[in-house]
């Protein structure tokens, strides 16, 4: 059995992270890639916990601010 198909293991909160921080490594998208980005995420982010947002917010403005 697979991780993604047991019980209990909710893999979204590390899918949406995963996807963030690959997203930010580039400067630069296509308006394909934002558009891909953009829906993925976006039905993501209503379904994982307040501290996985928190870490996303937290995380990606640093690296998008360059701090």
């Amino acid at each position: 059995m697979t991780l993604s198909r047991r019980e209990g293991v909710d893999i979204r909160p590390t899918l949406l992270r995963v996807l963030t921080d690959l997203y930010v490594q580039t400067s630069a998208h296509s308006a394909d890639e934002e558009r891909q980005f953009v829906e993925l995420t976006s039905r993501l982010i209503d379904q994982v916990d307040d501290a996985t947002r928190a870490a996303l917010a937290g995380g990606n403005a640093k690296k998008i601010l360059g701090i």
